[in-house]
């Protein structure tokens, strides 16, 4: 009994020498941690009651951050080159809170950004020449909205498709609405030009993640695949895509949704058949589609092609 009331009597002194030997790290709580050893030194039976809260506070805000931590905030930034430092620290602990119960500040993540800068940039240029895996076409789409701003500043929602394996523009539609059914009419009269892929890959917007449009892909036997929140890239093709459509479509003035419509159309053909990709080997997205090497078979005759104004230019080699 008297081992067992000297165990309770000491049990915070115990408590507080663990705290401070598993749970504090000089780097992040420098000053914390000297203020905690005077305490730690101290009679212990003459530490008040905010000192001893004072303690325990100290020894939980400075928990030493496993190592995952600090190599997904430098592969984040890696990604996300143009994001504060709040804006990181907001983008980590909207991924992990809730699914690895782990939260970061704001102070922790510009000295991580600030010790790292070396890595960082090696990660982006790895990164920026990172190759994908080639597959092969109709394995997956990728879709995605976005908008285009008229000359009277109307906001026109557009939906666009890519083939992963060929880069094969599929659509790219002006649409009245982003309403479910909308969607799945734009979906389908892409399955009938180029048939149906045994998967498409959406971001989680509400349109996507509906009973209806996910009901509809159930029974076509389509695979949803779904990138995490506030996670864009890994939808890379169909937003890569839509970079380079905007990086145009910024130069020229567009009237109203008719004019959208006919640009889109110019665009599209443009893209698929005069833009070669480094990715597929110097060919155009159709050449890969329709399984035509150029550069083995030759070609009958170059087609000049020039449509926004000089914007959309190259040759058409028509086999």
């Amino acid at each position: 009994m008297l081992a067992l009331y000297w165990l309770l009597l000491h049990f915070e002194w115990f408590f507080y020498r663990f705290m401070q030997v598993f749970f504090l790290t000089t780097d992040n709580a420098e000053g914390d941690f000297k203020r905690l050893s005077l305490l730690m030194e101290s009679d212990q039976d003459q530490l008040n009651i905010n000192d001893q809260l004072r303690v325990i506070t100290i020894g939980f805000k400075y928990r030493k951050k496993p190592q995952w931590v600090i190599d997904e905030i430098i592969e984040l930034k890696a990604i996300n080159p143009h994001l504060s430092i709040r804006k990181l620290m907001e983008l980590f602990n909207r991924l992990h809170t809730e699914k690895n119960q782990m939260t970061v500040g704001r102070t922790f993540v510009g000295k991580i950004l600030q010790r790292h800068q070396y890595e960082i940039e090696v990660l982006r240029k790895k990164i920026k020449n990172r190759r994908p895996a080639k597959v092969k076409r109709n394995l997956c789409w990728g879709v995605d909205l976005t908008y285009v701003t008229t000359e009277s500043k109307e906001q026109l929602p557009i939906i666009g498709m890519i083939d992963y394996g060929s880069r094969k523009n599929v659509c790219l539609n002006y649409i009245k609405s982003k309403h479910s059914i909308v969607l799945i009419g734009e979906l389908l009269n892409a399955i009938i030009k180029f048939g149906k892929p045994k998967s498409i890959k959406t971001d989680n917007e509400a349109v996507f993640t509906s009973m209806v449009f996910t009901s509809f892909l159930f029974l076509f036997g389509i695979k949803h695949q779904k990138s995490d929140v506030a996670a864009p890239w890994q939808n890379g093709r169909i937003e890569r895509f839509f970079g380079t459509f905007k990086e145009k479509a910024r130069q020229i003035v567009i009237a109203n949704s008719d004019d959208l419509t006919q640009k889109l159309v110019e665009f599209s053909y443009w893209y698929n058949s005069i833009r070669s990709h480094s990715y597929l080997d110097g060919k155009t997205p159709d050449e890969v589609w329709n399984n035509v090497d150029v550069f083995r078979q030759g070609y009958k005759r170059a087609i000049w092609y020039e449509k926004w104004d000089g914007l959309l230019t190259g040759y058409y080699l028509k086999t």
